[in-house]
């Protein structure tokens, strides 16, 4: 068996577009999401290193993550338990963090290491980020008197 090496991409993407007049008011740099995409065999260190990028993200305001698992051959079972640590460290912070993982055999790994069987997986980045925007939306939405849009944007 061919073992690919791990490599581990951050990247930040946008939750909301930038027509709105408005910002959003979901904390500072509630706009913003940072995307972990991880490939190859994981290790315990590219865990470790994933656990640096969500420490260095927290510090700038930044609490919601997704940690994608596409292109992820390979994860011991015994690093599970340093994914959940870093799901638990940032439920403390009162952020979300979002799993997209769709290979059973990954998924497997993750039940055998002690994965709660609550804590759901997402099938892309895309539904992952939906899922992001409607948690938001509908927190700002509650507070609106008026539910149109437009007002919202303004109209000049």
């Amino acid at each position: 068996m061919i073992y690919r090496e791990s490599k581990i991409i951050p990247c930040k993407k946008r939750l909301f577009s930038q027509r709105w007049r408005t910002k959003p008011p979901v904390k500072k740099d509630g706009n913003y999401v940072t995307v972990v995409s991880l490939s190859g065999f994981l290790q315990r260190d590219d865990i470790t290193m994933v656990d640096n990028i969500i420490d260095n993200n927290l510090k700038e305001g930044i609490d919601r993550f997704i940690v994608n698992f596409l292109n992820v051959n390979h994860i011991n079972y015994k690093d599970v338990t340093l994914l959940l640590e870093i799901k638990e460290k940032i439920d403390k912070t009162k952020g979300d963090i979002k799993f997209v993982v769709q290979k059973p055999y990954i998924i497997d790994i993750l039940f055998i290491g002690g994965w709660p069987f609550n804590y759901g997986f997402y099938p892309s980045e895309r539904s992952a980020i939906y899922a992001f925007r409607e948690k938001c939306k509908l927190t700002w939405r509650k507070d609106v008197h008026n539910t149109y849009t437009r007002s919202v944007e303004g109209s000049n």
